[in-house]
């Protein structure tokens, strides 16, 4: 039976200043009788920098046990009364994120 982790955070985390290593997640997985990991940015890195998503889908280019889902984006207007569209997409506070599988 193969074994799935199905929630681990990957990469630099701003507000937590810290950064997990493919090498450490490995070395767990291993450790841990875990075949296939899936894969994403932390919260407050995406929302720092959306480049996160590419550097996540490189690595798992090479890690075949990695499956990568992606942070992306999405504005929230709803939430934000009185205010434009273009507003609130400027507008951190106002942004929800899903994850979505990049294939």
């Amino acid at each position: 039976m193969e074994v799935i982790d199905s929630h681990t955070h990957w990469g630099p985390s701003v507000s937590l200043g810290i950064s997990v290593t493919t090498a450490e997640i490995l070395r767990q997985a291993e450790q841990s009788g875990v075949d296939r990991i899936v894969i994403f940015p932390f919260p407050s890195q995406a929302l720092a920098d959306e480049g996160i998503n590419e550097e996540l889908l490189n690595e798992a280019r090479y890690v075949p046990r990695f499956v990568p889902l992606v942070r992306a984006i999405f504005c929230r207007p709803q939430m934000a009364q009185n205010v434009s569209f273009e507003d609130c997409c400027s507008a951190r506070p106002n942004k929800a994120t899903i994850f979505s599988y990049p294939w």
